[in-house]
């Protein structure tokens, strides 16, 4: 389980991309690339599937964490990844996987998913 700190984090980022807000240029730079991935659609939050290569990898290693927010069109995810809040940049998703979720959804049951675990 996330502590209350990164949950906080959490709601604050997430109530900015309801704004209309976006990661900066510089985060997704530093933020490791997604290959390979698809989403799964929860009850009560959405999952990504993602091969996930951080320096000094060369091949990814496979995640399956919590999505709190996407954009498809600008290759973005924001990720609850060990237990600390994580950018990622997305590669190509997985051959053959189902259309991702529309990223207003994920953001509004990522949200509300926060809300109850603070």
């Amino acid at each position: 389980m996330p502590s209350i700190e990164t949950l906080q984090r959490a709601a604050e980022i997430l109530e900015r991309l309801s704004a209309g807000g976006k990661p900066d240029a510089r985060t997704l730079a530093d933020a490791p690339l997604a290959e390979a991935w698809a989403t799964i659609r929860g009850e009560d939050l959405c999952q990504i599937a993602a091969a996930v290569a951080t320096p000094p990898e060369v091949h990814g290693r496979l995640h399956l964490v919590p999505l709190l927010a996407i954009d498809r069109d600008k290759n973005w995810a924001l990720v609850l990844d060990d237990r600390d809040i994580r950018w990622w940049v997305l590669g190509n998703p997985l051959p053959g996987a189902s259309a991702p979720e529309d990223g207003a959804d994920v953001l509004r049951l990522a949200a509300a998913w926060v809300r109850r675990q603070l």
